[in-house]
């Protein structure tokens, strides 16, 4: 049993470690990391290692002993014993044993599978473990029993029991007093109202508030790209109040807060969420989202609109007024696209550049001092065709003033909902399709996708092939209405 798992270890540095000298005290590879960083003087995680600082025992202190008080034995998930000091105790388990007879070529002539009870070994005085001593020291059972109850209460076992109703275990509790409440949502780079589409692309900002108990888990920042390839989660957002009410408006803060700038991701549903996780408590359980009718997207107010316009006209501004024109009567005007949605803002500017007549989507806003400073206090990032408002929470491209002969004979196309790789192309050109017939397979961050026809016609063209990487937005296929 102890084969390949209990093996000598032979160090070597002079002047530091005792010549000739022996220890028998255990330790384990995971020991080297602490051992190391403290030789080193370096910083270890924050969070807790499960190996120990073995200098003691490296350079002969007087009476060193492991600091670690039990070993575990596993095969993969399963706890088959546990060793404590000279003791050694056998949970009920199979495993395989070398038949006995001999071999061939310097290999073992084969295996055979036995079982093993609860059994108790002396290591020291029986290093073959062939005698059970289970009967002669039950107080010893007992203790090793307890360190094992101990080790298998690990922390997905726990999640689990709490995800079943049940209680956590009175020996996990012991000693612990509850303080406060923690919420951790996840932010993906997906959009839960398009059916969870994953998104993918580049971050030109990831920053988060500094609230008091939050704390931000990811390795994004400002410049990262998400790409299709992986899974869509991009950091976990964890929030810590004196109560769960309390909890869950930094976390609702901080989503408000955030400045993330970029791929899409499912921050909308997160914020909703977090507006509504005192109201919901006692109804949820992990199908209640489904059960959601999450409808239409967050739309963006007028005002974040026409933030949106305003900054493109004042990142236009040269060497002339933002207000000028040669007709003054006409209104300057803005095109913006949210997903499947247009919008249209038309403004003037005074000769001071200050803006004195505005109108969204045909309706006309009244510019008062407490509209204009609202305005101004609109967060807005403009990043080529893209311009990001209220800290990325909307995403409004930019139309083309001027279309490209290409790129008007492929007006009314499908496009790539995110990018990706073709891996099944089902039409071709002069097929005939119904509404809602699929017409290809995309695969994005593990996980695929159809494109369907969006209604009944002819194929005219189609623009990929398969195999082929797409860019979001690239257009497929091109159907002429029956």
């Amino acid at each position: 049993w102890e084969g390949g798992v209990r093996v000598p270890c032979i160090m070597r540095w002079p002047g530091k470690i005792p010549a000739d000298s022996v220890c028998d005290e255990m330790a384990i590879t995971i020991d080297l990391l602490p051992t190391i960083a403290a030789l080193v003087e370096a910083p270890l995680p924050d969070h807790p290692l499960d190996g120990r600082d073995i200098r003691p025992l490296i350079f002969g202190a007087e009476n060193a002993k492991t600091p670690h008080e039990a070993f575990y034995y596993y095969w993969g998930n399963q706890l088959e014993a546990i060793r404590s000091g000279d003791w050694k105790l056998h949970f009920p388990h199979s495993y395989r044993s070398l038949t006995g007879t001999p071999g061939r070529d310097g290999k073992p002539d084969g295996y055979s599978q036995r079982k093993t009870d609860l059994a108790l070994y002396n290591l020291k005085t029986d290093p073959g473990e062939t005698t059970d001593l289970r009967e002669q020291h039950p107080e010893v059972v007992a203790r090793l029993q307890k360190l094992a109850e101990q080790a298998r209460l690990d922390l997905v076992e726990l999640q689990l029991r709490v995800a079943m109703g049940e209680p956590l275990p009175a020996a996990v509790l012991a000693g612990v007093q509850p303080c406060g409440h923690a919420i951790e949502v996840r932010l993906c780079a997906e959009d839960p109202y398009a059916g969870y589409l994953p998104s993918s692309g580049t971050f030109s900002t990831f920053s988060w508030p500094v609230v008091d108990g939050l704390r931000i888990d990811s390795a994004v920042e400002a410049g990262s790209e998400v790409p299709p390839h992986y899974d869509s989660m991009i950091a976990k957002v964890i929030a810590y109040g004196a109560d769960r009410a309390e909890a869950a408006r930094k976390l609702a803060m901080a989503l408000d807060r955030a400045d993330v700038c970029g791929p899409t991701t499912n921050r909308p549903l997160l914020r909703w969420l977090a507006g509504r996780l005192v109201d919901i408590d006692g109804e949820v359980d992990t199908g209640w989202l489904d059960r959601q009718d999450l409808g239409a997207a967050p739309a963006p107010s007028p005002l974040e609109i026409a933030a949106a316009a305003v900054a493109l006209a004042r990142g236009r501004a040269g060497r002339y007024p933002i207000g000028w024109r040669n007709n003054a009567s006409q209104l300057h005007a803005q095109a913006l696209r949210l997903g499947d949605n247009e919008h249209l803002v038309q403004y003037r500017f005074d000769r001071s550049d200050r803006l004195e007549v505005l109108h969204v989507d045909g309706e006309p806003v009244e510019l008062d001092d407490f509209t204009q400073d609202a305005l101004a206090r609109v967060r807005v990032r403009v990043e080529g065709d893209t311009v990001y408002v209220g800290g990325g929470r909307f995403a409004f491209a930019v139309p083309p003033r001027f279309v490209s002969p290409d790129e008007a004979g492929r007006a009314g196309s499908t496009v790539a909902p995110m990018p990706g790789k073709v891996v099944r192309l089902l039409v071709a050109a002069g097929d005939t399709v119904a509404a809602g017939q699929p017409m290809l397979t995309i695969e994005a961050m593990k996980m695929e996708h159809q494109i369907v026809a969006p209604h009944a016609g002819t194929v005219v063209e189609v623009f990929v092939a398969a195999g082929q990487q797409l860019d979001h937005g690239q257009p497929l296929v091109k159907v002429d209405a029956s």
